[in-house]
């Protein structure tokens, strides 16, 4: 994997990820054996050849191989540029060459300095889990101090005003917090090794398709266009973490 690292706007990173085709061969050969399964004309049902499949196909294969290895790509990418990203990563720009190479664009906001308090093993009133996640998100609200970055709290407000009942300054405080627990989560994940699997994104990425009644490759599609699946990404760790937490604690 080849990773170069750029400047972007408003104090961000770019990363132009140049990955090699050992590194997706498989997710690819997943995928397109899906496509595989789609009747073209001139062909039996599943004998196509595969350069007729990409030709016919490409896009969405693309946007398919993006879901299926797309984080576990930019996971690799950050960790070799030695960087950390506080916001969702946007993947934009992809170009899939088969057989060869998958080229495309990381963008994401660093991590901001800041210390975590000792998460560990707390005492909790709760006993049901909502409950119990409920209290460990506000113990960590509460006890970690943050310089939240401006531009983070703009994001979440763009994505969410269209979703919330909220307005002026209630809905920027819930913005506030949405980022800044986020921020905490991913820093614990970082400090104790966790992360969320290439098959658990997968397989919520199906759940979603099926509740939404899409196919998984519109699914995919609305994903790739509005960097849905760094949110996504973003949004089983925070589950995974904030498990872990109420399992910790008493």
């Amino acid at each position: 994997m080849k990773v170069a690292v750029h400047e972007h706007e408003k104090g961000g990173k770019e990363l132009r990820v140049s990955v090699p085709w050992s590194m997706i061969e498989d997710d690819y050969d997943a995928v397109a054996g899906e496509y595989a399964k789609v009747p073209l004309k001139g062909f039996r049902p599943g004998k196509a050849p595969p350069a007729e499949i990409f030709a016919r196909f490409g896009a969405g294969i693309t946007n398919g191989l993006l879901s299926a290895a797309g984080t576990r790509l930019c996971r690799a990418a950050l960790k070799k540029a030695g960087l950390a990203a506080g916001s969702p990563v946007t993947i934009a720009d992809a170009v899939l060459k088969r057989n060869d190479v998958l080229e495309f664009t990381a963008t994401f906001i660093e991590m901001p300095c800041f210390e975590l308090p000792d998460y560990l093993h707390l005492d909790l009133q709760a006993q049901d889990v909502p409950g119990r996640i409920d209290e460990i998100s506000l113990w960590l609200l509460h006890n970690t101090t943050i310089a939240l970055p401006e531009y983070f709290v703009a994001k979440e407000l763009l994505y969410t005003d269209a979703g919330t009942s909220s307005s002026g300054n209630a809905a920027r405080k819930e913005a506030e917090d949405r980022v800044k627990l986020m921020l905490i989560l991913k820093k614990i994940a970082d400090r104790d090794g966790l992360e969320v699997s290439q098959q658990e994104i997968t397989e919520r990425t199906r759940a979603l398709a099926d509740e939404h009644g899409m196919s998984l490759e519109s699914f995919n599609g609305l994903l790739a266009a509005g960097n849905g699946l760094g949110r996504l990404a973003d949004s089983l760790l925070a589950e995974k973490v904030l498990a872990y937490l109420s399992d910790a604690a008493h």
